[in-house]
């Protein structure tokens, strides 16, 4: 029998907000309840929020809301502002003539290089802005690549060189922390 878990997210966005109860099975979701609620006044303004207390009562209700049918909700996972997220594209390459076979750890190893490479080109392009800490939110390969021929799997090829391409996305450190 696989174990069933249930996610409580939230994506605050400019016009509402929306409360989710998910159930995770294995590796699909399935949606036990949604509460939306629209914001009575103009809090949030191209995805920023301005007026926090106003937020956070919208937030609560819908917690208060979804509590009531399925008891305390301790944490969230909350959709982060979208126009500030930053996405970059990066490509590493590693020689493998003198491995037997390339192992998982290999590819994890190649792919967070990748997401290294991608995060240092980001702050390169932003040294302008006063804040230029960027935190990487999530990454997804594009393309794996064997001897410059783009493969579905690198586990347990053989080869000279095995490289992958990702896109990153990162988040402002500051809008993270607050």
């Amino acid at each position: 029998m696989e174990k069933k878990s249930t996610i409580f997210a939230l994506d605050i966005g400019t016009h509402s907000v929306v409360g989710l109860i998910v159930e995770k099975t294995g590796s699909s979701y399935k949606i036990i309840d949604i509460v939306i609620r629209e914001h009575q006044e103009r809090a949030m303004v191209d995805g920023q929020i301005h007026d926090i207390v106003a937020v956070s009562n919208v937030i609560c209700d819908i917690k208060e809301t979804l509590e009531v049918k399925h008891g305390k909700l301790t944490k969230a996972a909350v959709a982060a502002a979208g126009r500030s997220l930053k996405t970059e594209r990066s490509k590493e390459t590693i020689q493998i003539s003198s491995k037997p076979l390339i192992q998982k750890e290999d590819i994890l190893h190649l792919e967070l290089s990748a997401v290294q490479k991608a995060q240092y080109a980001l702050a390169e392009k932003n040294q302008s802005e006063k804040s230029h800490d960027y935190y990487c939110v999530g990454y997804s390969v594009i393309h794996y690549f064997l001897d410059n021929q783009e493969i579905g799997s690198l586990i347990d090829q053989q080869g000279n060189e095995a490289s992958v391409e990702i896109i990153s996305t990162f988040l402002p450190k500051v809008v993270l922390n607050h």
